[in-house]
């Protein structure tokens, strides 16, 4: 304050101590606050929305290595995602977000989770549970191709590419550990 009142006297005499003059200004104020809390959020949505086109195009590079599979092969891996994604909606924590229930696999295209509205959920939790569909799915897909077969087909079939011409936005993301350690452990 006494970097902006030299005088202390001047400033008593200009200054009444009276802030109701101000209260006009309440409603203006609560109107910027909630535009803010608006704009943060949808820049939270678009951030996790981000996320999810990162996870749903790995999926569907995993989807275009599961096609080169052996028919027997490739029955087993989508008996697995079936049986996966029928139990993850059975998940207490999946029902609580019912956007989540919007995710859908398909044989012939593959996993779908970018139909999710996230202005209608808490992206945090969906965030986390796509996260923990994910690491189950590509686990599922280490164990029926093992670990070895896993990494060659990672990086013939486009996944290392993508990753590293995507690294910066996974970066921005905070996704870069999290996918690092899923796909080459």
């Amino acid at each position: 304050m006494e970097e902006f009142v030299k005088d202390k006297q001047h400033w008593d005499s200009i200054w009444p101590s009276d802030t109701e003059q101000f209260k006009t200004f309440i409603p203006k104020i609560k109107g910027f606050y909630h535009d803010w809390k608006e704009a943060e959020d949808a820049s939270n949505v678009a951030k996790t929305f981000d996320k999810l086109i990162v996870f749903q195009q790995i999926l569907n590079i995993f989807q275009e290595l599961i096609n080169y599979l052996s028919i027997l092969d490739r029955n087993t891996i989508y008996s697995h995602f079936t049986n996966i994604l029928y139990h993850f909606k059975e998940l207490e924590a999946v029902k609580n977000e019912s956007e989540l229930m919007k995710i859908s696999f398909d044989p012939s295209s593959g996993f779908s989770i970018m139909n999710l509205n996230l202005f209608n959920g808490n992206k945090v939790a969906i965030e986390k549970q796509i996260k923990l569909l994910f690491k189950t799915i590509i686990r599922v897909i280490k164990l029926e191709l093992g670990f070895d077969e896993f990494v060659l087909n990672y990086i013939h079939n486009g996944l290392f590419k993508y990753f590293f011409s995507n690294y910066f936005l996974i970066k921005k993301l905070d996704l870069d550990v999290f996918l690092l350690k899923l796909l080459l452990t």
